[in-house]
């Protein structure tokens, strides 16, 4: 059974590291359409209006290539950290993976799941601590009762977990949303889903207690502005209400130095 009923939900790029991947644009100069090459801060501060801005081609695919493109999350998460590129949500990205508590990667990227979830995998194996990852294995004993080698309780933890990038097809045919729609209402309808992934989790794993008792906390983070105020509106007007019994909170951290935490 899970003695802390926690479940974290994280944005990746800008949030759990700081990546290098582009994203192609059009930019008007002087009544002539240029393509220019932003990074993702860059463009967290651009807004699309056809006017000053476009996406190359009209198209958002086109535009963001670079984080749709096969093996490049990956590769994204080995040159931050290869690079010692500051982790705003480290902290708590750890202190998930410790507790062994199920946590969702939602993100604004076309790699497939899978892709996520190895990469998820090889950071444990290559940038946790020992001790880090054996508080992984003795809380995963403990929430299961059963005896588990490292590479056991890891492969069974990563299972728990959730990889949502908003951006692949997998996604798009799962959830039933489309590229039309804006990333962040996507990003709406994955928290929602990772809602309803933990509450089965701990049902099936804390029955008895979880029936007497159904709470259990949910974090949310997010360097994009936009994206955490927008999250915050429909927990407040929608997830709250689903569920009275999950504590929501958002952890902005657009500010890396300076991380707000909104309870709800």
């Amino acid at each position: 059974m899970f003695a802390n009923k926690k479940s974290y939900a994280f944005d990746f790029d800008s949030n759990l590291v700081f990546t290098q991947d582009t994203i192609f644009l059009l930019k008007n100069s002087w009544w002539s359409w240029n393509k220019v090459e932003i990074s993702q801060q860059e463009f967290d501060e651009i807004q699309i209006d056809n006017k000053n801005w476009r996406r190359l081609n009209d198209n958002p695919i086109d535009s963001l290539v670079n984080f749709r493109k096969p093996g490049n999350y990956k590769k994204a998460l080995l040159d931050a950290l290869d690079n010692n590129m500051k982790w705003p949500a480290r902290w708590s990205f750890v202190e998930a993976n410790e507790s062994a508590s199920p946590i969702a990667i939602i993100t604004a990227r076309g790699q497939s799941p899978n892709e996520l979830e190895i990469s998820h995998k090889l950071l444990i194996y290559k940038f946790f601590s020992t001790k880090e990852r054996w508080s992984l294995v003795e809380n995963m004993q403990k929430n299961l009762n059963v005896e588990l080698d490292e590479k056991q309780a890891i492969e069974l933890y990563l299972k728990n977990n959730l990889y949502l990038p908003v951006e692949s097809q997998e996604f798009l045919d799962m959830s039933g949303t489309n590229l039309e729609m804006p990333t962040k209402i996507r990003k709406h309808v994955s928290l929602q889903i990772f809602v309803k992934h933990v509450q089965n989790l701990f049902s099936i794993y804390n029955w008895k207690e979880f029936i007497e008792n159904p709470e259990f906390s949910m974090w949310f983070s997010d360097d994009n502005l936009q994206n955490s105020k927008s999250m915050v509106d429909f927990i407040k007007s929608n997830l709250s209400l689903k569920y009275p019994k999950v504590k929501f909170s958002v952890y902005d951290t657009n500010d890396f130095k300076n991380v707000k935490k909104i309870k709800i």
